[in-house]
């Protein structure tokens, strides 16, 4: 068409073939020794400083020996670490938190990322182990560290933030040296059960604790890092000459930032970032924090004998006898709850414990004897501008992460005691195959605070802690001469 300036298809060709290209996968052993590494340790990996790498693919990959009576992973082997920090040429761009297993647990649930149900240990076992080892005895152990976990390594974790690098591929010829240190968590991640072979509503059932404190090692650790090379250089020729041309090149990266205080009904704090995402807010019983507990059940979907109800999902009957329903828990670290005044969130006698080891139903919301709504703010404008109940926070929660449903709650009981997770959105919505875009809040050059508050009489001021995540999109720009500028 005259005027047209777009050439038709039929009329147009490219050539979609890139020579020389080579694909290899290296693994990379730990600079701090590849034997075991100890609760509150490190394990550091320095990259090579050659090749393309594959951030979203590499994976670290190590085997687990637990030790004490009745130990037992948590569900999602990254509660066994407490941050992934990484440093470029000694300077750090992704920053540590130590919250590093709450954060992926809340990813997870909110249907950000995929767990991993093979090689990442998505749930807390009780009858069987990972590799089929049978562990309903009393005070059996749940451990990798013979059989199948001394020969292989079983479980694997993602690079943390670097998983969303983007380009997805990074010339490691062009940046300074990087080095990935991973941080184990301590001992207080640990479950230490009783006998998984009793139910719930009975004393010695596996969400009773028995008293140990278990511990765990992280065995043979190795990053098996995934790489492309092009033989000539061509594409690393081209940025540099981009890097000549217009000054550096720009990658981004997502990152969380962690606030976490004592809960009395508010919690308040000021971000200085270039994109702010989202916030996302969780509350945890402050005395899950201590080390060797039981699992906890998780509402509505695990089962017991028929004086401890709360099997099944209202539907199933999992109450009936000791042998029906589904057997779902997670560990203490994991479980993020309502912090309303009743039921009673520890006393093991009140409500809520009632349906741990006694008669009574886990967690039964109809004992709520006064309002609790939830509520953000910024430099004191009400985000949203109305107050938000149960069903407004699982609502805006799906919204700010772009899901429709929260991927592995089924219920609103499992909602306020299992997986209570308030999210904002503060850029916009994506669909999965966008091309990645800054449209967060930004707060540089501005003394922005934030709070999350409660509104009702029904608010519990002293059993729980409030962690606040600010999810936030970090730049770096990367210039001649592998210099750096981070915009965080």
């Amino acid at each position: 068409m005259e005027g047209s300036s777009t050439i038709p298809s039929v009329l147009s060709f490219a050539l979609n073939q890139i020579q020389s290209v080579s694909v290899q996968a290296f693994q990379i052993q730990s600079s701090t020794g590849s034997g075991s590494v100890n609760p509150n340790g490190s394990i550091r990996f320095n990259l090579p400083q050659t090749s393309i790498m594959d951030f979203h693919t590499s994976k670290v990959a190590f085997s687990v020996t637990c030790t004490g009576n009745g130990a037992r992973l948590p569900d999602y082997i990254e509660n066994l670490f407490a941050g992934v920090r990484v440093t470029c040429g000694g300077i750090t761009i992704i920053q540590n938190n130590n919250l590093h297993g709450l954060l992926s647990t809340i990813q997870y649930e909110t249907g950000e990322y995929e767990p991993d149900h093979v090689c990442g240990h998505t749930k807390c076992l009780d009858y069987q182990d990972a590799v089929g080892d049978n562990i309903q005895a009393v005070n059996a152990i749940e451990t990798y560290g013979a059989g199948a976990g001394l020969h292989s390594r079983l479980f694997s974790i993602n690079l943390g933030a670097l998983r969303s690098f983007s380009p997805r591929l990074a010339d490691l010829s062009l940046f300074p040296a990087i080095q990935i240190e991973l941080l184990v968590a301590p001992l207080n991640v640990m479950m230490a059960v009783k006998n998984s072979t009793k139910f719930r509503g009975e004393a010695a059932s596996i969400i009773s604790d028995n008293g140990s404190a278990p511990t765990f090692t992280i065995d043979r650790p190795v990053l098996n890092a995934n790489c492309y090379s092009m033989l000539s250089a061509g594409y690393a020729n081209s940025l540099r000459q981009r890097i000549a041309d217009v000054g550096s090149l720009t990658f981004m990266y997502k990152q969380a930032l962690a606030f976490q205080t004592s809960w009395t009904g508010s919690n308040r704090f000021s971000v200085a970032a270039n994109s702010i995402d989202k916030i996302t807010a969780v509350w945890r019983i402050k005395k899950n924090s201590t080390t060797g507990m039981g699992f906890v059940p998780v509402a509505g979907r695990s089962a017991g004998k028929q004086i401890a109800d709360c099997g099944g999902d209202g539907t199933t009957g999992a109450n009936a006898q000791a042998l029906t329903g589904e057997r779902n828990y997670q560990a203490t670290c994991n479980q993020m709850s309502i912090p309303l005044s009743t039921p009673t969130p520890d006393d093991p006698t009140g409500t809520r414990g009632a349906g741990l080891e006694a008669s009574g139903i886990f967690l039964d919301y109809s004992t709520q004897a006064a309002p609790l709504d939830f509520q953000f703010s910024i430099n004191s404008a009400k985000y949203p501008q109305y107050q938000m109940g149960v069903g407004e926070c699982y609502a805006m929660t799906c919204h700010a992460n772009n899901v429709s449903t929260l991927p592995n709650c089924k219920s609103i009981q499992e909602y306020m005691g299992n997986k209570f997770i308030v999210s904002v959105p503060l850029n916009l919505p994506t669909y999965k195959y966008d091309k990645p875009a800054v449209t967060g809040l930004s707060t540089l050059g501005s003394n922005s605070f934030f709070e999350v508050s409660s509104i009702g009489t029904g608010n519990d001021a002293t059993n729980f802690d409030s962690i606040v995540f600010v999810h936030t999109t970090s730049l770096l720009k990367l210039g001649a001469g592998k210099q750096l500028e981070l915009i965080l």
